[in-house]
C-alpha cells in the first residue's frame, strides 16, 4: 500500500491564485504537502475518488499534517469545493453556539454564565419552551415545567460523561493539558481559582462538552459509554494541528465530525436497531461467518475451545479498535477506514486481519495461550494488518462481483 494518485492531466490542478490564497491558512504545510493538495484539486474541487485512493493506501503516514483537513473531507464535513470551506466552518460555528445558548444558563444581561450557588435569582433557562417566572421556579420546584429540574438532569448527564472523559486515554498527557476556555461548563471541578480566572480548561473538559451537546441533540441515541473513545482520536487530530483556517473552530468542527461518524456507526450504540441488518450483533455474526469462510481451520480451533467471536471482537467493532492501539496507529488505521465506503464492513476486515496475523499463536492447544494471543493481536506490525485487510476487502469485492 504505497504511492499516491496523480491526475491524468497535470494542468487540471488547483488554480495558482487559489493555492496561493490557501497557503497562509496552513502555515505548517510543506511545499510537498501543498503540491499533493494541488494534485488532488481539480477545477477548485477536491477529487474525492483520488483522495480516498490516496488515504486508503496509508499514504497519510507520510503527510501527517494533511490529516486534519483530509479527515474533515472524508467524513463529509467540508464540501469538495475549496471555496466553500470558510463559509461552512463559519456556519457550523454559529450552529454550535446556538446549542451552547440553548443548553446552558443565561442571565438578565443575556450573557452565558456557569451555574453556581451565587447565580442571580432571575436566572432564565433556555431548555424548555415553557418559561416559568423566577418567583415561581426555584431549585426545589419538582414540577415538570421547572427549568431547574431540566438543569439538574443536564448536570447528571454531564457528570456521567465526565466520569468517562476523565479516564479517556489516561496515558496520553495531551488530554490533561490546558487549553483556552471558550464555552461554559457544568463541571464542579476546577484546577484552581487562578486557572479559572485565566479562562482555561483541560482538553478532556472540551470533550465532555462536545459529548454533552451531542447527547442533547441526538435524543435517539443520547450518550453511551465508549463514545468518548471514538471522539478522542478526532479531537486529538484536529486540536494538535496548526491550521489558521480552522484554529478558532476546533471544538465546533470536532462536534460535527464526530456526529457525522456516529451517524454511520450509531447501530453500535442503539439497542433498538440491533435486530436490523446493520445492528451490532449482525456485525459480530458477519465477522464470524467471514472467519469461517476465510480460515475454517482457525474457526474450528476457536470453536473447540468455545471461544465465540463476540468474546474477543466486541471491543474492536464497537470502538473501532481505539482501545487496542496507540493514537498514532489509530490515526493511520482511521485514514484507511475513513476512505472506505462501508466503514463498519472494513472494521470487520481489520478485525479478521488481526486474527489471521496472530494465527500461529492462536492455534496453540492451551486455552490460556489462545486468550493471550487474542489480547495481543494489536502487537502485530500495523503494515501487515492493513495489507491483510486490503487483501480481504479485494477478495470480498471480487466474490461479490
Amino acid at each position: 500500500m504505497n504511492g499516491h494518485p496523480h491526475p491524468n492531466d497535470p494542468n487540471n490542478g488547483i488554480e495558482l491564485p487559489l493555492l496561493s490564497s490557501l497557503s497562509p491558512y496552513f502555515p505548517d504545510y510543506s511545499q510537498k504537502d501543498l503540491e499533493l493538495l494541488n494534485e488532488l484539486i481539480q477545477d477548485n474541487k477536491i477529487n474525492l475518488t483520488l483522495l480516498r485512493k490516496f488515504c486508503y493506501q496509508d499514504n497519510l503516514a507520510h503527510y501527517p499534517k494533511l490529516r486534519p483537513l483530509f479527515w474533515r473531507l472524508l467524513l463529509g464535513f467540508l464540501p469538495l469545493d475549496v471555496k466553500g470551506w470558510k463559509e461552512v466552518t463559519q456556519l457550523n460555528k454559529l450552529l454550535y453556539q446556538e446549542y451552547i445558548s440553548e443548553f446552558f444558563i443565561k442571565n438578565d444581561d443575556n450573557n452565558i454564565v456557569e451555574y453556581s450557588s451565587s447565580s442571580e435569582k432571575s436566572i432564565e433557562f433556555y431548555q424548555e419552551p415553557v418559561k416559568v417566572k423566577a418567583s415561581v421556579d426555584h431549585p426545589l420546584n419538582v414540577g415538570k415545567n421547572s427549568n431547574w429540574q431540566v438543569h439538574f438532569k443536564n448536570k447528571e448527564l454531564w457528570n456521567t460523561i465526565e466520569k468517562d472523559t476523565k479516564r479517556t486515554r489516561a496515558d496520553d498527557k495531551f488530554f490533561s493539558q490546558f487549553t483556552k476556555k471558550k464555552y461554559p461548563s457544568l463541571s464542579k471541578d476546577c484546577p484552581s481559582e487562578e486557572n479559572k480566572r485565566e479562562g482555561v480548561e483541560m482538553h478532556k473538559d472540551v470533550m465532555t462538552r462536545i459529548l454533552f451537546i451531542f447527547a442533547k441533540t441526538h435524543h435517539y441515541i443520547k450518550y453511551v459509554q465508549g463514545m468518548n473513545e471514538i471522539l478522542a482520536p478526532i479531537y486529538f487530530c484536529l486540536a494538535t494541528a496548526n491550521e489558521k483556517l480552522f484554529e478558532e473552530n476546533i471544538e465546533e468542527d470536532c462536534f460535527t465530525c464526530f456526529s457525522l461518524l456516529m451517524s454511520e456507526i450509531k447501530e453500535n450504540f442503539t439497542k433498538v436497531k440491533d435486530c436490523s441488518l446493520l445492528g451490532f450483533k449482525t456485525r459480530i455474526m458477519l465477522l464470524d461467518r467471514l472467519l469461517k469462510k476465510v480460515d475454517p481451520k482457525l474457526w474450528n480451533h476457536l470453536m473447540k475451545f468455545s471461544i465465540m467471536t463476540e468474546i474477543y471482537s466486541t471491543r474492536w467493532i464497537l470502538l473501532l479498535l481505539t482501545q487496542d492501539f496507540n493514537l498514532e496507529s489509530i490515526m493511520r488505521i482511521w485514514d484507511v477506514l475513513f476512505s472506505y465506503q462501508d466503514k463498519q464492513e472494513f472494521v470487520n476486515f481489520l478485525s479478521l486481519a488481526m486474527i489471521i496475523s496472530s494465527r500461529e499463536e492462536i492455534m496453540k492447544e492451551s486455552l490460556e495461550e489462545i486468550h493471550l494471543a487474542l489480547r495481543k493481536t494489536s502487537k502485530v506490525k500495523l503494515e501487515k494488518i492493513l495489507e491483510l485487510a486490503d487483501n480481504i476487502a479485494r477478495e470480498r469485492n471480487e466474490s461479490d462481483n
